[in-house]
C-alpha cells in the first residue's frame, strides 16, 4: 500500500475553549478484519460513520489514552501525486499491531480511499454480488443497469460519494497479490452498488466476471491500480 505524507490537526475540546494542534505525519492503509481493537474489543458500534478511523503508532498512542480522539487529516504528498483535495475527520480505534509500525497512522480502507488516488486499493469478488435477483443501491432491480460485459463493481463508503459514484467507470488492472495472480490486461468496470458489509472487506467488490478478467486465482484479495 502507498505511503502518504499527511497534514494532521488534533482538536482538543474543553468546556471553555478549543485548542488545535498541527503536525505532519505519514499514513498507510490496513486491511480487515478490524476487530478486536485495543480500544473497544469486538464492539461493532465503535466504528464511526463512513468507517473513517485509524490505528496509531506507539508515538501517538499515549498508553491507550488516544482511544476516541479525532484527527483532521489531509494528504499533502506521495508517490505519483496520489492526493485528493479536502480534509477528512478520523477517529482512533486501535494501536498499530506491526513492529515497527510502517507509518504514523494506519488508516481504514475507506479513510485511505477518501484522501488518496493511490494505486494500492484492494479488491475481492463476492459470489452473491452477481445474483441478478438482488437489488442495488444505484438502480434497484433494474436489469438494464448491468453492463453487457458483466464487468461491474460495488464501492466501499470511502469512494461511494453518497451515491454520486453510481454509473462511474474505472479502468483498472491487477498489480499484486499472493502467488502472482495478476493477468496482463486492464478492464473497465461500472459502479452499480455500495458494499453492503460494514466494514467493507475491500475497497472494491468486483463481479465474478470482472475479477476473473484480471486474476488467475479466484476468491483471493488482489491489489489494483485504477483511473476514472
Amino acid at each position: 500500500m502507498g505511503l502518504l505524507v499527511i497534514a494532521v490537526v488534533l482538536g482538543l475540546l474543553c468546556n471553555c475553549v478549543a485548542l488545535v494542534l498541527g503536525d505532519v505525519g505519514t499514513a498507510t492503509s490496513y486491511a480487515p478484519p478490524y476487530t478486536p481493537t485495543k480500544c473497544s474489543g469486538n464492539r461493532q458500534d465503535q466504528f464511526p460513520p463512513g468507517n473513517l478511523f485509524v490505528a496509531l503508532s506507539e508515538g501517538l498512542w499515549d498508553n491507550g489514552a488516544a482511544c476516541g480522539r479525532r484527527y483532521r487529516l489531509r494528504c499533502i504528498s506521495g508517490i505519483d501525486k496520489p492526493c485528493k483535495n479536502g480534509d477528512i475527520d478520523v477517529e482512533v480505534v486501535d494501536l498499530c499491531s506491526k513492529k515497527p509500525c510502517p507509518s504514523t497512522f494506519l488508516m481504514s480502507k475507506d479513510a485511505f480511499a477518501a484522501v488518496s488516488r493511490s494505486p494500492g486499493f484492494d479488491v475481492l469478488n463476492a459470489p452473491d454480488f452477481d445474483n441478478s435477483s438482488n437489488s442495488t443501491k444505484c438502480n434497484g432491480y433494474d436489469q438494464d443497469q448491468f453492463p453487457d460485459s458483466g464487468l461491474f463493481v460495488a464501492l466501499s463508503n470511502g469512494i461511494w460519494d453518497n451515491g454520486a459514484a453510481c454509473g462511474r467507470k474505472y479502468r483498472m488492472r491487477c498489480i499484486s497479490g499472493l502467488n502472482h495472480p495478476c493477468k496482463d490486461r486492464s478492464i473497465v468496470v461500472e459502479v452499480v452498488d455500495v458494499c453492503r458489509n460494514n466494514p467493507c472487506p475491500a475497497t472494491l467488490i468486483l463481479s465474478n466476471k470482472a475479477f476473473d478478467a484480471i486474476s488467475r486465482i479466484p476468491n483471493i484479495r488482489v491489489n489494483v491500480e485504477y483511473i476514472q
